[in-house]
This record gives structure tokens, C-alpha cells and sequence, in this order.
């Protein structure tokens, strides 16, 4: 009876132990994957933020070009006026 209890106990150690390095094998494999996850987000970002300053320098453009739109709007209009004025008579 001894035997077969010493021969439980050992065969429950070396199930434990196979269970402790599958578990450490899986945990190394995870972490793994998530440290190329980490990379990849980190590209992601890295792309992203070239893509905030791409957009930024478009939208200082857009701003750019809408105030000399509107400065040309605004010397267009003062035109017409002197062209109306002159066309009614008026000095």
C-alpha cells in the first residue's frame, strides 16, 4: 500500500509539474503575441500622428486660402460698389 501511495504522490508531482510548464510555455507564448501586438500598435499610432500633421498643415492651407478668398471676396465687392456708384451716378 506504501508503494502504491508513494507512486501516486510522484505521479501527482510530475503531473504538476507538466501542468506548471505547459502553463509557463502558454504564458511565454502570450507574451509574445502581446509584445508584436505592442509593436504594432505602436506603428499604428506613429502613422497616426504623421497623419494628424498631414491633416493640421492641410487645414492651416484651407485657412490660408479662405481668408485670401475672402479678402479677394471682400475687394470684388468693394469694386462692384464703385462700379454701381458710378453707374448711378452717384461720386
Amino acid at each position: 500500500m506504501s508503494d502504491r501511495i508513494t507512486q501516486c504522490q510522484k505521479r501527482y508531482t510530475d503531473l504538476g509539474g507538466k501542468l506548471a510548464r505547459r502553463i509557463e510555455l502558454e504564458t511565454h507564448a502570450m507574451m509574445k503575441e502581446t509584445h508584436v501586438t505592442v509593436k504594432e500598435t505602436n506603428v499604428a499610432v506613429k502613422e497616426t500622428h504623421v497623419t494628424v500633421k498631414d491633416t493640421e498643415a492641410t487645414v492651416k492651407e484651407t485657412h490660408t486660402m479662405v481668408k485670401e478668398a475672402d479678402g479677394t471676396a471682400k475687394e470684388t465687392n468693394t469694386r462692384v460698389k464703385l462700379l454701381e456708384d458710378i453707374e448711378m451716378g452717384s461720386p
